[in-house]
């Protein structure tokens, strides 16, 4: 098996793809800057050196073999860093310029137990968690260990402080979404813009700290909570709020459990006074006629740009039906509706995607409704090809059916 290595105690700068198809190349007691695309199908292993992804374009780590960094910086002054394989860093991820993002599946986990393990994070440099992608960090330690997530445009990090020094894999990622369920108790709102993802491999208590920006819906800061999911609905937990209304860090009061395997946690308040998200009411649909008619209603708004309605016939893949502005922000119950012109005789299914200023969006869940032949109140009289001949039930094609009430609607047979 052939081995490449630099190993000499200085800098090394590669400005185009770094391939490494076979064997082993290692990066011992230097520093690499890596320019361009790192593609590891072979092993790469930087033992005791730092790897530096310093392109001024985006850059991406891939392959299928083995990737193992030491220290590992992420300072792209004009793209972001693709991680789209399984990687580990034994030193320190620091995170400078440019954010790196995770694919979906796809872990990154850092082995140093006695430290930290990850220097910086800001608003120009975030880790983001794409789907079920994750960070890992094997500790062991009662030092604080800050996640520097966001989705890309807000920073939104969760810092947990262990009460005890025993080791524990801790699993952490974020969602730039609502959680699935949104059932609350003693607590009065939580965030359906995000959430955060914990989980150890040993049970622990910690404190955990989240923190809120100009866009999180906060009105009255000093009643924030950090809301924890315990399985079934959301409760909130005793922190102490400091900042402003537009930003600040919400630490719990004193350590929690987090939980095992999996624990979810998010912004809450302790008054209606602080909305959070929009509150859907309700989420409808009814047969007019011909046409189906969607109807919704929010108790309150915050920050909401658009609702857009999505249909699908397979209750899978969507598609754009139409959209309505949004009040931007309301505290009281406003009604919305929209038709529905073409419709097929199946079951439709329909759902509400709601979008604030920032990008970030919710979905609800889905209706349906019943449009097949026989559930309607009228009756066929013909059916016809493109041409507008008659044709019967042994013709296959595209097939224009006339109703009763004069109505007509394209099917295929």
């Amino acid at each position: 098996m052939p081995w490449f290595y630099l190993f000499t105690a200085g800098t090394t700068n590669v400005t185009r793809d770094l391939t490494v198809t076979a064997g082993t190349l290692s990066v011992v007691a230097s520093t690499l800057n890596l320019g361009r695309n790192l593609i590891n199908t072979g092993t790469f292993t930087a033992t005791t050196g730092m790897v530096n992804l310093n392109s001024g374009a985006a850059q991406t780590i891939s392959g299928a073999g083995s990737t193992t960094f030491h220290d590992l910086t992420i300072a792209n002054t004009l793209g972001d860093v693709a991680l789209s394989v399984d990687a580990t860093i034994t030193g320190t991820l620091t995170m400078s310029t440019g954010d790196l993002n995770i694919a979906t599946t796809k872990t990154l986990t850092i082995t140093d137990i006695d430290d930290p393990g990850i220097s910086g994070g800001s608003t120009t440099s975030m880790i983001v968690t794409t789907g079920t992608a994750s960070v890992v960090k094997n500790y062991s330690s009662t030092t604080a260990i800050t996640f520097p997530f966001g989705n890309g445009t807000k920073y939104r990090p969760i810092t947990i402080t262990p009460s005890a020094v025993t080791a524990s894999n801790w699993t952490a990622r974020y969602t730039p979404l609502a959680y699935s369920d949104l059932t609350l108790t003693g607590i009065s709102s939580v965030s359906h813009y995000e959430y955060w993802t914990l989980a150890q491999s040993v049970a622990l208590t910690a404190s955990v700290q989240l923190t809120w920006h100009s866009t999180s819906g906060v009105i009255d800061y000093t009643l924030l909570k950090v809301a924890k999911y315990n399985g079934t609905d959301w409760a909130g937990i005793a922190s102490t709020p400091s900042g402003t209304n537009t930003s600040g860090s919400l630490p719990t009061t004193a350590v929690t459990t987090i939980g095992t395997p999996t624990s979810y946690w998010a912004i809450g308040s302790s008054s209606a006074t602080n909305t959070l998200p929009i509150e859907l009411i309700t989420f409808t649909g009814n047969k007019t006629g011909i046409d189906n008619e969607l109807k919704w209603t929010t108790a309150t708004e915050l920050n909401n740009a658009i609702f857009t309605v999505e249909k699908t016939y397979d209750g899978k893949n969507f598609e754009y039906l139409g959209k309505l502005n949004g009040a931007g922000n309301s505290t009281q119950s406003l009604n919305y509706s929209l038709i529905d012109y073409n419709i097929r005789p199946v079951i439709n299914y329909y759902r509400l995607k709601q979008t604030d200023f920032d990008g970030l969006s919710t979905l609800s869940g889905i209706i349906t409704i019943d449009n097949t032949l026989n559930s309607l109140s009228k009756e066929i009289v013909l059916k016809t090809n493109i041409l507008g001949q008659e044709v019967n039930e042994n013709y296959h094609g595209l097939v224009v059916v006339i109703y009763s009430d004069g109505s007509s609607v394209k099917v295929i047979q």
